[in-house]
């Protein structure tokens, strides 16, 4: 592991400074991109979750009323005819029961669509079976003007029946609060969890970020602050300097460029301290073996030129004091002559 990241602190070093900044924009991108699509997530699911709460538990819970209130609707319209007599329009209250059924027919194919494959849906069903054969027994005794004994039969047997659909209808009702309260309680819970996921998610972006913005500013300042130190020496004078700094990118280069600049400015002034050390010591032949580029080829002419002008002068000075001896000699040769008469 250690290894790994060291190596990735290695290959960091050396990218081009363009591809860090790439590099680290990549990853604040893919982050922004994860972060985003988790929200999305999260308020799909929401949604669904919504979704399924209004589609299914809440639509059925009302479905579920709309039926009670259909079959206390016709027991309370069966017993305004029986109890009211001819004092009521019969034919047009039992056209509004028929229609009340075809409503309720329209509501328990919404129940079996909202609620598939329910047991409570099921016994619904069978109950409202087992009350439409009390229902037309008690329609028919009205048609016939039988109120009283419509009014037996909806006493006995109709109301009865009646009851207990009523009472599976308020067991669907509450069923289907108990789910709604469920789906609602999951979009919560998953409206929670997407939360803490984002704030998750956000605060590693930003420490993600903090440390990339630290780790490239640390990466350009740092060796820009040794090479301007080292900049700094040279011009003083300190040809000892020392960059510790390497890497093969940009800031790389141009310290490699700064050693080898020190490096030729160590090896020409070598050269010159060797040249005047050497003329010094009398070795007035010497020629330079570093080479000078540039600029300082100008320096290497002129060590040439001085070495080659006080080569001829002493050369000169040695005929001069040849020239002198021979005419020394002359002159003794002649003051012996002299001498002897």
């Amino acid at each position: 592991m250690t290894g790994g990241r060291k190596e990735l602190m290695r290959k960091m070093k050396n990218m081009k400074i363009g591809k860090k900044l790439m590099f680290s924009y990549g990853i604040i991108i893919i982050f922004y991109i994860i972060t985003v699509i988790v929200s999305l997530f999260g308020v799909y699911n929401v949604s669904k979750s919504l979704d399924v709460f209004y589609n299914k538990a809440f639509t059925a819970s009302y479905t579920a009323g709309n039926l009670r209130a259909s079959v206390q609707s016709i027991g309370r319209t069966i017993l305004s005819i029986a109890t009211e007599g001819t004092n009521v329009d019969r034919q047009e209250q039992l056209d509004e029961i028929d229609e009340i059924l075809r409503d309720m027919d329209t509501n328990l194919t919404m129940l079996k669509e909202q609620m598939p494959d329910n047991d409570l849906v099921n016994q619904l069903r069978k109950s409202l079976k087992d009350q439409k054969q009390s229902r037309e027994a008690v329609i028919e005794e009205l048609k016939n003007g039988s109120d009283e004994e419509a009014i037996s039969l909806y006493g006995s047997d109709f109301e009865p029946k009646a009851e207990k659909t009523r009472e599976c209808l308020e067991a669907i009702t509450a069923y289907s609060r108990v789910n709604a309260e469920k789906y609602l309680d999951r979009g919560h819970e998953v409206r929670q969890q997407m939360t803490a996921v984002i704030l998750v998610l956000s605060f590693l972006i930003l420490m993600i970020t903090v440390a990339l913005c630290l780790y490239i500013t640390k990466g350009i300042t740092e060796p820009v602050s040794e090479v301007r130190e080292a900049a700094k020496n040279l011009a003083e004078g300190n040809l000892k300097v020392q960059l510790k700094y390497q890497s093969e990118d940009e800031l790389g280069e141009l310290a490699d460029s700064f050693r080898e600049t020190i490096s030729a400015l160590n090896d020409y002034v070598s050269a010159v301290e060797e040249g005047l050390l050497a003329v010094g010591n009398g070795k007035l032949n010497y020629h330079p073996e570093t080479a000078f580029k540039g600029d300082f080829v100008a320096l290497g002419d002129a060590m040439e030129q001085i070495t080659g002008l006080l080569n001829r002068a002493i050369m000169q000075i040695a005929c001069t004091a040849d020239q002198v001896a021979g005419g020394s000699e002359q002159v003794a040769n002649g003051a012996q002559i002299l001498s002897q008469g």
